[in-house]
């Protein structure tokens, strides 16, 4: 569902709401991933980011950032 989401957040706090299976927790899994890392040593899949949010599709798991300062 978000495969080739690009998001601009505006400066500020951010509020991300949705409908149920809408993304929410997926996206914020990819923001902790990118910014904190994962040693995906949990073989429990509930504990395992990299095997609970594995794209459906098949396709490997990805994603970029970008910071930008003024």
């Amino acid at each position: 569902k978000l495969s080739g989401l690009e998001w601009e957040p505006n400066s500020g706090f951010q509020v991300v709401f949705g409908g149920n299976e809408d993304g929410k927790s997926t996206l914020m899994a990819f923001l902790k991933m990118m910014l904190y890392g994962d040693t995906g040593r949990q073989q429990a899949i509930g504990r395992n980011p990299r095997k609970r949010y594995r794209p459906w599709n098949g396709k490997p798991m990805r994603g970029a950032m970008e910071f930008t300062a003024d």
